[in-house]
């Protein structure tokens, strides 16, 4: 094509111009064929400015990712702590040659072969849960059993390793026992107060016992925490060999007599 002698612009750019109208073509780039789409790279341009737009690439990934995307499964927090409560009860029950007790969930976690009573407990931060709805009749439970109480870090592959292990009897506890006594106290002596106004002003027999049934039910604490600090004070540390030294700590603090 001929290019006027005055014109700006050689024949060949012009040329290569009408070829691919919507790319601009820089010196170096080799010949393509013109796309129908200016947003689409043509093949084999090695040409920057060619490149496709960043959005339809964030486009594409988008895409594939939904593809394939992994669905993923929600556990209940209480399920996964049940699980984990678990497997920890039976990595103490080995430790200090113990049996799993027959007693039921409201049982005790496990029992010795003298049929002494063990409520076990692990923590890995400052404080040591219980458990849910505690009342009058847990403390009663739980000043009849001895209790082992474990410190230790989760690891993803071992799991619940042990740091440290503390042995108390019921009388050790009693100091906390007494302070959740005094929390629920309050609310049963309200019971009481709400119990005498209704008897006098005749309501039915039947009636004040469904009322005083309910309060039971509802005045309980829900997982209150033993501190750690607590447990350091007023435990003994279980040393050396575990089965050993918890059957001579057993055996120089006995149980009382269950009052039940």
């Amino acid at each position: 094509m001929a290019t006027a002698p005055d014109s700006p612009f050689p024949a060949a750019d012009v040329a290569s111009a009408s070829r691919s109208p919507s790319r601009p073509q820089t010196t170096g780039s080799p010949p393509t064929e013109a796309s129908p789409d200016p947003t689409r790279q043509a093949l084999g341009s090695a040409n920057p400015a060619n490149r496709p737009s960043r959005p339809q690439c964030d486009e594409t990934i988008t895409f594939h990712a939904r593809c394939c995307r992994i669905p993923t499964v929600s556990i209940d927090d209480d399920v996964v702590q049940t699980i984990q409560d678990a497997a920890r009860e039976t990595l103490m029950r080995e430790r200090f040659g113990l049996l799993e007790s027959s007693e039921g969930r409201m049982g005790a976690d496990a029992v010795d072969e003298l049929g002494n009573r063990y409520e076990l407990k692990s923590a890995t931060r400052s404080g040591v849960t219980t458990g849910r709805d505690l009342g009058m009749h847990t403390l009663q439970r739980y000043r009849t059993r001895y209790w082992i109480i474990c410190r230790g870090t989760n690891l993803r592959r071992a799991g619940f390793v042990v740091e440290e292990c503390r042995f108390l009897s019921p009388s050790m506890l009693e100091g906390w026992f007494q302070q959740i006594e005094r929390r629920l106290q309050s609310d049963l002596d309200l019971l009481e107060r709400v119990l005498s106004i209704i008897r006098r002003r005749g309501f039915a027999e039947a009636e004040i016992e469904r009322l005083s049934y309910l309060v039971h039910r509802g005045y309980t604490l829900n997982n209150p925490k033993i501190p750690w600090h607590y447990v350091e004070t007023h435990g003994i540390r279980i040393e050396g060999d575990p089965k050993a030294h918890l059957r001579r700590l057993v055996s120089e603090h006995p149980l009382l007599p269950d009052p039940s």
